[in-house]
């Protein structure tokens, strides 16, 4: 096992993560009286299914492209 890609990996996905949680209270607070909390809840579920799955699919219209 490569321990450093690994490592890479797990903060490669915790950068990704917390970029996701300031864009969700960014969010939040913008558009705050004209959200329903259903779906400021559909946000949070997002987010959670983000970290817990390992993998996304390949798609053209990354973040990673531009970086």
């Amino acid at each position: 096992m490569d321990y450093l890609k690994i490592v890479n990996y797990i903060l490669e996905t915790s950068l990704v993560g917390s970029l996701l949680v300031v864009l969700i209270l960014a969010l939040r607070l913008l558009i705050k009286n004209h959200m329903k909390k259903s779906i400021v809840y559909y946000l949070w579920f997002i987010l959670i299914l983000k970290l817990l799955i390992p993998f996304s699919p390949e798609s053209k219209f990354s973040i990673y492209n531009f970086v």
